[in-house]
């Protein structure tokens, strides 16, 4: 399983870059997302855990999570997956 930090990918200059991920790859964020603040699951199957966040959450295409407050969020791709990390305006 291959994992890594792509946290220097969520910045403002970044959102809404289309992130893919390989079958049982693994990444992981290391920071707090803020209200508004959303993965959206492109293509794929996506397992989400975070610190400070009630349950697990699996994303399939089209779905989409805000995960306010959430800490040190993983994110397991279950087959061959894409995803964006949004800032919706509210």
């Amino acid at each position: 399983m291959k994992s890594e930090n792509i946290s220097h990918l969520l910045t403002g200059e970044h959102t809404h870059n289309i992130i893919h991920l390989a079958e049982d790859q693994t990444i992981s964020i290391q920071k707090a997302l803020k209200q508004g603040e959303r993965i959206k699951c492109l293509s794929g199957l996506l397992w989400i855990t975070a610190a400070d966040f009630k349950g697990d959450i699996f994303l399939n295409e089209n779905k989409d999570v805000e995960m306010h407050g959430a800490k040190h969020i993983v994110i397991t791709a279950l087959k061959a997956s894409s995803f964006t990390y949004e800032q919706t305006m509210t």
